[in-house]
């Protein structure tokens, strides 16, 4: 009886690497997503001519895969509908009930997809060359060229306002599972944990430190505990401006005539 596995050109996943059975390794990149359609026309051409650039600027083949998923967003209905019910503010609580009435529309009118991007980066057999036989020597070898590779590909996509990560072995093997076991009906239950909670008014927090004024009695004795401002020391009374005397006035001008 012929099995599964015949048919699966995996052979091995370790140490964040994908072995092939033709002898070639891969390594896999997780990356974001950006929404070009949102874009205004200038960023959209400065989008192109970044991505142009990563294009000419590679000198190994890559591969980009998108993996979309049917989501069943039941869950986060029932969820919506007990934040709804607990939410005590009136003006939230509407606006949530136009929400979940929004998301509603869309299951009606269209599926709901999740997308995820992937790039792959492979070394070939011949580029291993013959000398590793065991897992342990083709992984130190294959590392040592798809790590630059990596790096490479990683800056040139930061460029394009994408972020992208290798993907561990735990990861890798959970992407391959769901790829050769989907679900029955092609639906995929959608997690709550990557959704944001619903809004809630929190009062803000009252001030550690009150003013109060200070009053002082001019009868009690200060408290030498407190601080107080030093007095303001008292001006010299200046009398009063009388008349101006003759004495105070500049002497007049001489005009004498010089004699020639």
């Amino acid at each position: 009886m012929t099995e599964t596995q015949n048919f699966i050109p995996i052979e091995d996943i370790q140490d964040g690497l994908v072995y092939l059975k033709d002898g070639s390794v891969t390594l896999v990149l997780s990356t974001s997503a950006v929404n070009f359609g949102l874009l205004f026309e200038t960023e959209q051409m400065g989008i192109i001519d970044s991505f142009a650039r990563l294009l000419n600027s590679l000198s190994f083949p890559i591969q980009i895969v998108i993996h979309s998923k049917r989501l069943d967003v039941s869950t986060y209905l029932h969820t919506l509908d007990q934040a709804i019910n607990a939410q005590p503010n009136p003006l939230l609580k509407n606006m949530s009930l136009n929400f979940r009435k929004f998301v509603e529309s869309i299951i009606k009118e269209k599926n709901v997809l999740d997308k995820q991007f992937y790039v792959c980066i492979n070394v070939t057999a011949p580029e291993l060359g013959v000398l590793p036989r065991n897992i342990a020597d083709k992984s130190k070898k294959a590392t040592t060229i798809l790590s630059p590779r990596r790096d490479h590909l990683v800056s040139q996509l930061l460029r394009l306002g994408l972020k992208a990560r290798q993907l561990p072995t735990v990861e890798l093997v959970k992407l391959f599972y769901e790829i050769y076991n989907p679900p029955e009906n092609g639906v995929q239950v959608m997690e709550l944990t990557n959704l944001a909670p619903v809004t809630q008014i929190i009062p803000a927090p009252k001030p550690a430190v009150t003013l109060t004024r200070l009053v002082i009695n001019p009868q009690t004795k200060p408290n030498p505990d407190i601080y107080q401002p030093p007095a303001p020391k008292p001006q010299p009374s200046t009398p009063p401006p009388g008349p101006l005397s003759v004495s105070h006035l500049s002497p007049p001008f001489v005009v004498e005539e010089l004699a020639e």
